[in-house]
């Protein structure tokens, strides 16, 4: 069964003036026919996301580095 973790990200000027961007450029997105289902899309929301898209993939290469570095240590 999955567990649910939950992180804080402290977000740079720089990074939360590029996710203000993006935010821009996804709410407005229309598609051909008209419709902008993007909308009213949060921002934190859209982060959510953004964050979650592959984060199997990157928790399995954190806990790989940790543990890395975790066996440096313990050799001396």
């Amino acid at each position: 069964m999955n567990k649910e973790m939950t992180v804080t990200f402290s977000l740079t000027e720089e990074q939360q003036e590029k996710l203000l961007g993006l935010h821009q450029e996804y709410t407005n997105y229309i598609f051909a026919d008209g419709r902008q289902p993007f909308k009213n899309v949060t921002i934190e929301k859209m982060f959510a996301t953004i964050m979650t898209i592959g984060s199997s993939h990157t928790i399995n290469n954190h806990f790989d580095a940790f543990a890395w570095e975790l066996s440096k240590k313990n050799r001396g």
